[in-house]
């Protein structure tokens, strides 16, 4: 009785006699008038008493109205934090509390970001070529295609690229984004899917801690995907990559697991333009192999053209997974060893080995839409 009272208060604003009307159980007799006093008396107010507005302060309601201040403040925080980080409606949340000493549902700072047409969007992932750019994407596109599938069987002997992966933090609200959310959605609007700013996730890995932070380097084939190196630094140079991958063997004993027909060599290698892969002391240790050769110039800021980004995004969906496992059952954050110990055995399973022959296998269609399209990103 009380709550249909409460409710009609709350939606019409009338005096509560109007109210009393519109309740069946409270009308006639002096038992009704009896009740009509006590809900009255319930709401410290005599029986002619008129709309009077209850505070909701102690009764554990929280405050759903955003103020126009907190509405600058929120729309700000997330312009300035979703290209650096994992910037969700709790991260907001966290930081009005923490910072304007306000506290609001998460889902109401959706429906505001909603309102002001920002939508969870997959981040930006078609880049925007120049004319000459096209026309370098074109003709290595062609080239490929030139090649018959046998051909490029052989000829792709490793797709290899380098990958900075990141350790979930162990802030209980950065650890849930990292292994629930990931890095590849974003609250933006639909006119920014080519917002550079936008593609892809670099300025995080940036500034990504070092503690955090397990660099390798790896490859894939038509026969499956294999760790090259792991390395303590985000960045390599041709010191290290010459004397620890080459010079060491691991690049080629990658080279043969991924080419189980062809052991000896020589072995043809894909890569993008980073410089210590075709600096002085790189090349110096490709010739001493007499066995390792890197293909001919990749056309620049064209990773859907370099197989082995499809599977790092492969890679990151499985470890994410597993993340997200640890979370649900309360398990510690992994350090930097256990961390490269399951990135080795997630990359060596039976799964990884079909997910990158597949997607190197699929360099032919990748390259068919380039030559169709002109020139212009594709899909992937």
């Amino acid at each position: 009785m009380q709550k249909k009272v409460v409710h009609l208060r709350d939606k019409t604003c009338r005096p509560f006699w109007k109210i009393a009307l519109k309740v069946k159980n409270l009308l006639g007799g002096t038992t009704s008038e009896q009740n009509v006093n006590n809900v009255y008396k319930s709401f410290g107010a005599p029986a002619t008493a008129a709309y009077k507005k209850d505070k909701y302060e102690n009764c554990g309601r929280k405050a759903w109205k955003l103020t126009k201040p907190v509405q600058q403040f929120l729309i700000k925080r997330l312009m300035s934090l979703r290209g650096k980080c994992i910037c969700t409606s709790t991260t907001l949340q966290e930081l009005l509390l923490k910072e304007m000493h306000v506290q609001v549902d998460a889902s109401k700072i959706r429906q505001l970001l909603r309102s002001e047409g920002f939508k969870w969007l997959r981040r930006s992932q078609k880049r925007i070529y120049s004319k000459a750019q096209r026309e370098e994407r074109v003709s290595f596109a062609k080239a490929v295609l030139r090649l018959t599938k046998a051909l490029l069987s052989v000829k792709l002997s490793m797709s290899l690229d380098g990958i900075v992966l990141g350790l979930p933090p162990s802030d209980p609200t950065e650890r849930a984004n990292h292994c629930r959310v990931g890095d590849n959605y974003v609250w933006r609007k639909d006119g920014e899917v080519a917002n550079p700013a936008l593609a892809g996730y670099d300025k995080y890995g940036q500034q990504l801690p070092l503690a955090r932070a397990v660099a390798l380097w790896g490859g894939i084939s038509e026969s499956g995907a294999h760790v090259v190196l792991f390395h303590p630094t985000k960045k390599l140079n041709q010191q290290t990559w010459a004397a620890k991958a080459v010079a060491s063997g691991r690049l080629k004993n990658a080279l043969v697991a991924l080419n189980p027909k062809n052991k000896k060599g020589p072995w043809h290698i894909l890569c993008d333009g980073e410089t210590f892969l075709r600096a002085k002391e790189s090349r110096a240790a490709y010739a001493k192999s007499k066995v390792i050769n890197l293909w001919g110039k990749m056309p620049a800021k064209s990773p859907d053209l370099n197989p082995v980004e499809k599977y790092w995004a492969w890679l990151r969906r499985r470890l994410r997974m597993k993340d997200l496992a640890d979370l649900n059952a309360g398990r510690a954050v992994l350090d930097k060893a256990a961390y490269q110990e399951r990135v080795r055995s997630i990359m060596h399973s039976k799964a990884s080995q079909r997910a990158g022959s597949n997607i190197a296998k699929g360099l032919r269609k990748v390259c068919r839409e380039v030559v169709d399209g002109g020139g212009v990103a594709t899909k992937g």
